[in-house]
């Protein structure tokens, strides 16, 4: 019945922006959103070209094939919207302009009672709503402002993402997350020394420095009073470990080496593969449970990631 219809179509919407709203606080870039690999219960589906961005590059795609950008990084809420605005139009009866199916002009006409379309449009007209603000909230937490007030933490927001176009997203925010040692709250010396370490370790270009330093210190600030209340979501909003491409290709290359006589040992690949799922079934421990040395042969310990090592394009059949 239509309150039925109605409820689920409220729920996928809501699921749907807290998804998308996770998938670009945390820099990940589904690459193939079509609306058949959309879940309606707001899970990630279908993962074939994935991967993350290291700078904050709305452009960026990981799918070689996707010459138009169409489901770039920065474009995943836009699509996110146009897929709800389809599942809205199969609610409530409506035919899709481009549907050249036999049936286009029939399937509506079962004696269905459809969700009215007026209803159906308020309801998506709440998913850009719904995922600003649970993208600020994430990203809130992303840098320690999650249990502070204030209006002008999303403009602190903002700023860090301007900055992060210049640097590598995932090391500049997981440096952030060092600013909740008192240490470096209180003291101008050991906040001059961090601002100087996270620079370079984050390849920041050197036009933005200053740029970066006013935001760290905006956030230091804010932050001062607040901080064991606000280190908890931090830490579980900026891992420590990232399996970006540049990584996945590594594990690939280790799990498909074969020796000069063109043979492979199973038991160790067996044994690297496991290593690998150990260290990221824990991706916020500083050192991973049974990580053993698998972090350094990775690299996948964030303070060691190359800038900008996203590079690994894929396609759909790729191997």
């Amino acid at each position: 019945n239509t309150e039925m219809l109605s409820c689920l179509l409220k729920k996928v919407s809501a699921r749907l922006a807290v998804l998308i709203a996770s998938w670009m606080s945390s820099g990940f870039v589904h690459g193939i959103m079509n609306t058949d690999n959309m879940s309606l219960v707001g899970l990630t589906l279908d993962l074939n070209v994935f991967g993350w961005i290291s700078n904050w590059n709305e452009t960026y795609t990981p799918n070689f094939i996707d010459t138009e950008g169409r489901y770039a990084f920065g474009r995943q809420p836009e699509i996110a919207l146009w897929n709800l605005q389809r599942l809205a139009d199969a609610l409530s009866g409506s035919r899709y302009t481009a549907d050249s199916e036999y049936d286009a002009s029939s399937w509506m006409d079962n004696g269905e009672e459809w969700l009215p379309t007026s209803v159906a449009s308020s309801i998506v007209e709440n998913f850009l709503p719904t995922y600003r603000k649970t993208f600020y909230d994430m990203m809130k937490n992303r840098l320690g402002l999650g249990q502070i007030q204030g209006s002008d933490l999303e403009s602190i927001v903002d700023k860090f993402l301007q900055v992060a176009k210049f640097a590598d997203y995932h090391i500049l925010s997981r440096r952030i997350l060092e600013l909740q040692d008192i240490e470096y709250v209180s003291d101008d010396s050991s906040f001059q020394a961090w601002s100087e370490k996270t620079i370079s370790d984050s390849g920041l270009d050197v036009h933005h420095q200053r740029k970066f330093e006013e935001v760290a210190d905006s956030i230091r600030r804010v932050t001062i009073n607040h901080t064991s209340r606000t280190s908890s979501l931090q830490r579980k909003s900026v891992p420590n470990i990232m399996f970006r491409s540049a990584v996945i290709d590594k594990v690939l290359s280790q799990l498909t080496h074969v020796d000069d006589n063109n043979k492979c040992d199973s038991s160790k690949r067996k044994e690297y593969l496991e290593d690998i799922i150990q260290v990221l079934s824990h991706p916020y421990d500083v050192i991973p449970v049974g990580a053993g040395g698998i972090v350094e042969d990775l690299s996948t310990v964030i303070s060691s990631l190359p800038y900008k090592s996203e590079n690994f394009l894929s396609s759909c059949g790729a191997q």
